[in-house]
């Protein structure tokens, strides 16, 4: 299941990276902006350590916090004490959604306000994602001479930000009552600390998940507490009404406490002071200290297992452990002082080996070996392996099987690869579907079953030539796209010389790190690829040949999104599958996506100023400036009055109403050029497996119709509808046509209607079938390219053709 949370790793002050991301939306955004602040203002604290951050509604799970070092979440439940350490709300520092473009302005101008109240009733206005709000709203109805409370829906205007359907009542407007009260939604409340801060008494309902702050705070003290069914709100209201000294004690209180804990210097504050209380960083967390050098190092990737065994590895061998589980005692070695690293549970012993790779940790040793925790079920002869470090090849695979794997009778037999009669096996695969050659192993067909579901691939993709195109190795993917047959060796135990990792650039390392760390069947087939990603060559089993041809442009064309599923994934495999070369962004936002693109020509368009975060850069290992500005600030309409130019891509990230998406659609046609796709965002108007509770036709979104109308005024169009929870619609110009739909006349565009023939109005496609299809269409100009280009051997003219055809991967 997603979570909103993601994974650093400080190498300096101005030098973040996010290892690993779920969901990260704007509220994501924001917190990595404030960790980037954090880490600048106490880079003792937070260089070379590894952490994460939870920013969701509801605290994480302790089983979750435990897998880092250091982990923050911004939430926990009222009166526990929390799974991590404290983390500001992002709503602290903005709320760029609601028009709060500076939380601490907000702040300083509430705590300075002194305008007397309007109204002297209690005041709330929000969305419906509570019982407690709806609970709020029928006891206003029944007391409108108390309450003043709206149950309001949100719609996005003109300058991107959310307003009220009805009336738009802003955080400094709500001093204009005389009681405020604050529920919770989904989770946690954000605007708490604004409504402490107005000075006016605040009824807190009763939650379950709060800030961080929230303990700190007394009832009848700082606020006025509430039932979470709000069977005591009119008594306490009573209470309060009857005593005025009571009602400026705790709104004089609750600002006090506003002014003193909640500023965001003090919330940051509240972060340091948390971390300084840990221990210092654990030994060798991001630091390699000045180690004797050795001829060979060694690195164990341990999680739980006991390794005491590595008292019994030759003097001449520096042993590092990574250890990724609970904290090692090292009063278990007798002989051996292994230098020991701790490092957080991700990317299996992949991302072990390959971390220690891009901090170039092996350099000043002649060989590296890299083995589990427990090496011996694949390597029963590993310590004496270990001692005939003469006898090795550049890459020497140290295991022999895995369990039953391979059968005796051929372990036995084989004996071509054996050292002095140490047993050592190389097995013979199929690069289409990772299973050995001579024998079945049950556990491949799930590794090959989990990797092309992942990202979409068809039966018969040469995975191998999909891998090395993914992590940017080209010349290889072309190599492996060529032959049928590749070589491994079981459970990822191996030798190699530093020299041989040194000739793999800093690029590809990083990126097979990256790829490791993104789902769990990476890892797996990194483990069947550490030979060929070392030089081992493949095995061509026939000339090239069409198929194989289409199976190169294919492989190549495949980025490491598993299915279309957000405009991000189409537009990165848009940019690995063609020669697009100009890019056209309607909605900047935080900038992320424009940022991802390689086009050559780019140009976004919003009616408003974005500010972007680090994050975005720290995405690419890039740095560039915070401040984002679109290329052109107008609307869609005014933009395409305007433009003489084409694009290969156009995307509308989040078209506001039928209107826009309208003036996308027509104006995004004409500039469209010749095998080019439009795609457009929240073309639904409903979530998927909702439609039971999609029943009135009040103030239905129209954006639906619209597309309904383009498609049916243009059956030469190839278009669909990605069947996510906003809906993106896609266009493929100059593609096979799709099936075709009448005109519909206005009439029957009912939403009852549109509930029942949606599927085929829009030609609803699920995520990983509209990967497939555009595959296929891939697949058609594949073969024809080949027959075009009646591509030879691979040689130097034609590795440039493959080159071209990925650039921007």
């Amino acid at each position: 299941m997603k979570r909103y949370q993601f994974v650093f790793e400080v190498e300096s002050a101005d030098k973040v990276h996010i290892l690993e991301r779920d969901i990260c939306d704007q509220r994501g955004e924001i917190c990595a902006e404030i960790l980037c602040d954090l880490v600048a203002n106490w880079p003792e604290l937070f260089e070379q350590r590894i952490g994460a951050v939870s920013f969701g509604d509801a605290p994480p799970s302790r089983s979750w916090a435990s897998r880092f070092e250091l982990s923050f979440c911004t939430t926990k439940m009222v009166g526990v004490p929390a799974p991590c350490l404290p983390f500001p709300c992002p709503f602290a520092l903005r709320w760029p959604d609601i028009g709060i473009d500076s939380s601490e302005s907000l702040m300083e101008e509430l705590i300075a306000a002194e305008a007397p109240y309007k109204d002297e009733r209690i005041f709330w206005i929000g969305a419906d994602t509570h019982s407690s709000r709806r609970a709020l709203r029928d006891l206003g109805q029944e007391h409108p001479t108390i309450f003043d409370v709206e149950l309001m829906e949100w719609a996005r205007d003109s300058g991107n930000t959310v307003r009220s359907k009805t009336r738009q009542v802003s955080i400094p407007e709500h001093r204009d009552y005389k009681y405020l009260i604050d529920c919770q939604g989904y989770g946690y409340s954000g605007r708490l600390k604004w409504l402490l801060a107005s000075g006016r008494p605040v009824f807190v309902v009763d939650r379950n998940e709060v800030e961080h702050w929230h303990d700190e705070m007394k009832p009848w003290v700082h606020y006025i507490p509430v039932e979470q069914d709000l069977s005591d709100l009119l008594d306490n209201y009573k209470r309060v009404e009857e005593s005025p000294s009571l009602y400026e004690e705790i709104w004089q209180n609750a600002r006090e406490f506003a002014a003193s804990r909640l500023r965001l210097e003090e919330q940051f504050q509240r972060v340091a002071e948390a971390v300084a209380q840990l221990a210092p960083p654990r030994p060798g967390a991001g630091v390699l200290p000045k180690l004797p050098k050795k001829r060979a190092a060694m690195v164990v990737a341990r999680y739980e297992e006991d390794i005491s065994w590595i008292d019994a590895v030759p003097d001449f061998y520096q042993v590092f452990v990574v250890n990724k589980g609970k904290p090692l005692d090292a009063s278990i070695f007798q002989r051996q002082s292994p230098h020991i690293v701790e490092w957080p549970n991700i990317g299996r012993e992949s991302d072990t080996y390959l971390n220690f790779m891009e901090k170039r940790w092996h350099q000043g040793y002649e060989w590296m070996v890299f083995a589990q925790g427990d090496p011996f079920p694949h390597s029963p002869a590993f310590i004496q392996l270990l001692d005939r470090i003469d006898r090795w090849a550049d890459f020497q695979p140290l295991s022999c099987r895995w369990f039953h794997l391979p059968p005796d009778t051929l372990l036995e037999h084989d004996k071509e690869h054996w050292i002095d009669g140490l047993a050592i096996r190389k097995e013979l695969i199929s690069l289409h579907t990772m299973n050995m050659i001579r024998y079945h192993d049950p556990g491949s067909l799930g590794i090959m079953n989990g990797y092309m579901t992942v990202h979409g691939l068809l039966p018969g993709t040469n995975i191998a030539a999909h891998f090395f195109q993914s992590i940017g190795m080209a010349d290889r993917a072309r190599e492996a796209a060529f032959a049928d047959l590749g070589s491994y060796s079981f459970g990822a135990i191996f030798a190699v010389k530093s020299s041989l990792i040194d000739s793999l650039s800093p690029e590809v390392i990083t990126n097979t790190r990256r790829f490791a760390q993104t789902h769990p069947a990476h890892g797996y087939i990194i483990e069947r690829m550490w030979l060929h990603l070392f030089g081992e060559p493949f095995i061509p089993t026939k000339p090239p040949q069409a198929a194989a041809a289409a199976d190169l442009i294919l492989s190549e064309r495949m980025k490491l999104d598993p299915v279309w599923s957000s405009p991000a994934d189409i537009v990165g495999d848009l940019q690995s599958s063609s020669h697009a070369d100009s890019f056209l962004l309607f909605g900047l936002g935080e900038g992320s996506l424009f940022d991802r693109v390689k086009c050559s020509r780019k140009v976004s368009v919003d009616p408003v100023d974005t500010l972007s975060s680090e994050l975005a850069a720290s995405y690419e290992g890039e740095s560039e400036s915070l401040r984002r500005k679109p290329t052109y600030r107008m609307s869609a309409g005014d933009f395409f009055a305007q433009n003489d130019d084409g694009f290969d891509i156009i995307v509308a990230r989040h078209p506001k109403d039928g209107d826009e998406l309208r003036s996308i659609l027509y104006g995004g046609l004409k500039a469209l050029n010749r095998g080019g796709t439009l795609v457009c965002g929240e073309i639904r108007a409903e979530k998927p497996g909702l439609e039971s509770e999609l029943t009135g036709e009040a103030e239905i979104d129209s954006r639906w119709k619209e597309w309904i109308k383009f498609r049916a005024a243009h059956p030469e169009l190839r278009m669909f509808v990605i069947d996510t929870a906003g809906g993106i619609g896609v266009i493929l110009r100059n593609a096979p046509a799709g099936p075709v739909l009448p005109p519909l006349p206005d009439t029957e565009l009912t939403w009852a209607n549109y509930i029942r023939h949606r599927k085929e109005w829009l030609d609803l496609l699920s995520p990983l079938a509209a990967k497939r299809l555009y595959v296929s269409i891939l697949g058609d100009a594949a073969e024809q390219d080949f027959q075009e280009s009646a591509l030879p051997n691979p040689d130097p003219v034609e590795k440039g053709r493959v080159a071209s055809l990925t650039s921007g991967v």
